[in-house]
């Protein structure tokens, strides 16, 4: 009877516990993870997150914790790319959890490290910076030697500096930077360059904000020369921060020189998200020089492309994410299922064996169990809402207001209560006609597609957005998309 307890014992923990991972297991755990980060150096986000997709589906299966651990951060990592936000943020705290058993410091670091770019996208810089700074104090544990540790503190302080820009507060930005300039001009500048250029960039903005223009100039020499040691030739940043030094020194012409240089680097790398922000910075040359007709011309040229972005952006993002996270039912009822079949065969066991023995036992683990559904329920209904909430809902709207169906303002206001909030706060009095243009302008249709959408002509839509400025008191100087665009953020 106790040679039968024992042998019952030991294979009832090797069915709970499930068998260590073989090294084919982690062999074909670690090449997906591999390919899932060489994918994030060419920035294919998407497919980055399927390969980890993959691998955490396997290392749950094999029960490799290190695995599962990883594949939830690179998960993570994609999803943040993608602009899910929330979605990410889910998955690096699975990350996070797993990581408490594997206790790999590397990764808490990494965590810390997006968790504080995903504060910082959504505006919650202090948030952000919070997160950087524990991600600092967790390098000195990290099993790397010192020029390692030394280049992840590099990134951390670059990270705390950018966030501290945003934050307008320059002493702590300075203070970032010059901790970086110590660290990285000891590294080897083989191996640091394109962080050497980006530091001596922002040390030249920091000097260009501070009115020191030789310093600026200096730093802005140094990032170039550093660029044609290394034969780097994407430093369109560096011309875009030098063409505003030019600006505050009333240099119109020779700002124009480095904002065009910036616009053919993003031109020849396909960085069409940045090239709104240029030629914004040439508006101001443009109007520096008197020339409001090159003023207008490019303003227009940032507001098109700003519109044609934000909608090819939230497409692709949307289909990628319901990509990554689709078929998450079906995997977790299959775990349901799988589960229960090892319940029913453990249950043999215990009453061919020792049932009596086990009985208790037996319930506690059926407890267990049971909130370990729940919890896998509980999981479903999160990625169901995420997903509806990324694609069905806003491809919904589009199309509603494409046909100027009635219900259009009904479900924008049911999709973005807030904005709807925000401009009644403004101005209780709009009406529902004007609030359904808000909507339009929100979400990124011109004039000329509103009027055609709505059976209005031209004049008439412009009347009426003349009308919505000034209900809405919307400086003269600033345009109705941009204004809309940044709405919320304003209301922060």
């Amino acid at each position: 009877m106790k040679l039968n307890f024992v042998f019952i014992f030991i294979l009832l923990s090797f069915l709970l516990n499930g068998r260590a991972p073989s090294k084919q297991d982690i062999k074909k755990v670690e090449a997906l993870l591999d390919s899932a980060y060489n994918k994030t150096l060419v920035v294919d986000m998407k497919k980055s997150s399927l390969f980890a997709k993959e691998a955490l589906r396997i290392s749950k299966e094999k029960g490799y914790k290190k695995g599962e651990a990883w594949s939830n951060f690179y998960l993570a990592q994609g999803l943040f790319e993608l602009w899910a936000y929330q979605p990410s943020l889910k998955y690096l705290s699975y990350a996070e959890e797993v990581n408490k058993e594997v206790k790999d410091q590397y990764l808490t670091y990494e965590i810390h490290r997006v968790r504080s770019r995903v504060f910082g996208s959504m505006e919650l810089l202090r948030s952000s910076i919070k997160e950087q700074e524990k991600g600092l104090e967790v390098v000195a544990q990290i099993d790397k030697n010192e020029n390692e540790k030394n280049y992840l503190r590099s990134l951390a302080y670059e990270n705390l500096a950018i966030s501290c820009s945003k934050l307008k507060n320059q002493k702590s930005f300075y203070h970032y930077l010059k901790k970086n300039k110590e660290i990285l001009e000891k590294q080897d500048p083989g191996f640091v360059y394109t962080n050497l250029i980006s530091l001596y960039t922002m040390l030249g903005a920091y000097f260009t904000d501070d009115g020191q223009y030789q310093q600026a100039e200096l730093f802005f020499n140094k990032a170039k020369q550093v660029a044609e040691q290394y034969k780097y030739p994407y430093i369109s940043f560096t011309y875009r921060r030098w063409g505003d030094l030019e600006i505050k020194k009333e240099n119109a012409k020779s700002a124009l020189k480095f904002y065009e240089k910036a616009l053919k680097i993003l031109t020849q790398t396909n960085f069409r998200s940045e090239i709104p922000v240029v030629y914004k910075q040439m508006r101001s040359a443009y109007l520096l020089l008197n020339d409001t007709a090159n003023a207008e011309k490019v303003r227009i040229k940032a507001l098109e492309l700003e519109n044609e972005l934000k909608t090819e952006q939230l497409k692709a993002s949307s289909s990628a994410v319901e990509e990554i996270l689709q078929q998450e039912n079906e995997k977790n009822q299959e775990n349901n299922w799988k589960n229960y079949r090892w319940i029913i065969f453990i249950a043999v066991l215990l009453i061919i064996g020792i049932a009596v023995i086990f009985r208790r036992y037996y319930i506690k683990k059926q407890q267990l169990i049971k909130i370990k559904e729940e919890a896998l329920m509980d999981k479903e209904q999160e990625i169901d809402f995420l997903s509806n909430k990324i694609n069905d809902s806003f491809n919904e709207v589009i199309q509603l207001a494409k046909t100027n169906s009635p219900e259009f303002f009904t479900r924008f206001k049911e999709i973005y209560p807030e904005i709807v909030e925000s401009l009644l706060e403004i101005n209780p009095k709009l009406r529902v006609s004007e609030l359904t243009l808000a909507a339009y302008i929100y979400l990124g249709f011109n004039t000329k597609d509103i009027a055609a959408y709505t059976f209005r002509t031209l004049s008439t839509i412009r009347n009426r957005k003349h009308n919505l400025r000034s209900k809405l008191n919307i400086p003269i100087e600033e345009s109705t998309e941009l204004w809309f665009k940044n709405l919320l953020k304003n209301k922060k």
